[in-house]
């Protein structure tokens, strides 16, 4: 085996490492939170893992075997799945660490943002009409964008700005990725 073989898993460990370490922050405490970080994270693997399972299956797009360990389930690599629990608990690291270590809070009092993500999303569904994966996701973080948007003006949920401010902040990695 070469050093390929192990890329996505390594990237894997990788994007939960410092947040694992780091969890144990006071300020943070979020090993206190792991069993319900790893319940959350199950539950919300499921409909993802069903698209990715969807989009295999129709060839849309796949996983390149050099670069996994060859290890599947329901034709998925288990990095994919390991994926679904590495990176939602990277990033709710990264919120409270932004609101409880950093204090972002003093910088975002009159953040605008949401209104241009909403317009590059659309852009993006537009643009990319003929290509269907790049499209959809255009439109599910379009959708998801217009209801963080709606959290936010409304205050319905106490953590809606902080939820928001946050959703922004990591849409960029995803985006650029």
């Amino acid at each position: 085996m070469n050093n390929k073989t192990y890329l996505y898993l390594f990237l894997d460990i990788s994007s939960i490492i410092i947040p694992f370490i780091s969890g144990f922050h006071k300020k943070i405490n979020l090993h206190k939170k792991f069993p319900f970080i790893f319940i959350a994270n199950l539950i919300v693997m499921i409909p993802f893992i069903i698209w990715d399972y969807i989009f295999v299956g129709a060839k849309i797009w796949g996983f390149n075997d050099k670069y996994t360990v060859g290890i599947n389930i329901l034709n998925l690599p288990i990095e994919e799945y390991l994926f679904f629990i590495c990176i939602p608990f990277a990033c709710v690291f990264t919120h409270l660490a932004l609101w409880k270590v950093l204090k972002i809070s003093k910088l975002t009092s009159n953040i605008h943002l949401l209104p241009l993500l909403l317009i590059l999303m659309a852009s993006i569904f537009f643009i990319f009409q003929s290509k269907i994966y790049t499209k959809l996701v255009g439109f599910v973080t379009l959708i998801s964008s217009l209801f963080t948007l709606f959290l936010y003006r409304t205050n319905i949920i106490k953590f809606a700005k902080e939820f928001a401010i946050s959703y922004l902040i990591l849409l960029f990695p995803f985006l650029i990725v």
